[in-house]
This record gives structure tokens, C-alpha cells and sequence, in this order.
């Protein structure tokens, strides 16, 4: 099961190569939030770029925004090494590799966890029964 998800999203890095490759200057004033679906952290203005990419898609870049938030947390994740090492080869100019983005620092460990907790508090009160 694992390896079909890896050969989707290798398909998929080939299929949208040309649009990650154009997102490639980082914008310094981009906000940070937290992605649930990911438990990864996106800078806006990494989402316009994905105006090109259809919903059935963006699977893989949850994949890439997951990935990276392991690297900012210093934490291995072997299972989708191997998709993040084929994306930096297809397209290593896009902005979600800028190294800002993906070296652990207190900073962004911080920021992710704050951002997490936060979700995950809002989740509890959403399904808390009355």
C-alpha cells in the first residue's frame, strides 16, 4: 500500500512539475498557519501556486508540508523520504524548500506546536458532546 502511494506521488511530481517549479520566489512577509490535513506548517504564499493543481492532487503537496514539519522538528519520517527527495529533483527551486522553510529551529518547532495545540484544542470543543 505504501509503495502505490509512493508511485502516485511520484507520478504526481511528474504531472505538476512545471507548476511547483514556477513557485519558486519565497515571499518574506508570507503568514505561517497550520494545516490539519497535513500536521505540516504553509506559508501563503505557497497556496497560489496550487491555483493549477486539482483537488485530486493535492495530496502530494500535504505529503511535502508533512515531511517538512518533521524536518523543522528534527524527527525522521522515513515513509515519505523517498517522495520529498524525487520532489527537491523535479522541481528544487519551489519556495517550500527554501532552507528558511525546512531547517529545524526552536522558532519553527515552537510555531508548529503552538499552531497544532491550538487545532487540536478547536477539534475537542467542536466533537465535545453537550
Amino acid at each position: 500500500m505504501a509503495n502505490e502511494f509512493s508511485q502516485m506521488c511520484f507520478e504526481l511530481i511528474r504531472k505538476h512539475r512545471e507548476v511547483f517549479a514556477k513557485a519558486s520566489v519565497p515571499d518574506p512577509s508570507a503568514a505561517v498557519q497550520y494545516d490539519m490535513m497535513s500536521d505540516g506548517l504553509i506559508w501563503s504564499d505557497e497556496l497560489p501556486a496550487l491555483d493549477g493543481v486539482p483537488f485530486d492532487d493535492i495530496g502530494l503537496v500535504r505529503v511535502l508540508w508533512h515531511y517538512r514539519a518533521k524536518l523543522i522538528l528534527g524527527e525522521a519520517c522515513e515513509e515519505f523520504h523517498d517522495i520529498w527527495e524525487q520532489a527537491k529533483l523535479a522541481f528544487p527551486q519551489w519556495m517550500g524548500f527554501a532552507s528558511e522553510r525546512c531547517t529545524p529551529t526552536p522558532e519553527l518547532a515552537d510555531l508548529f506546536r503552538k499552531r497544532k495545540s491550538r487545532s487540536d484544542r478547536s477539534i475537542r470543543r467542536f466533537f465535545k458532546t453537550p
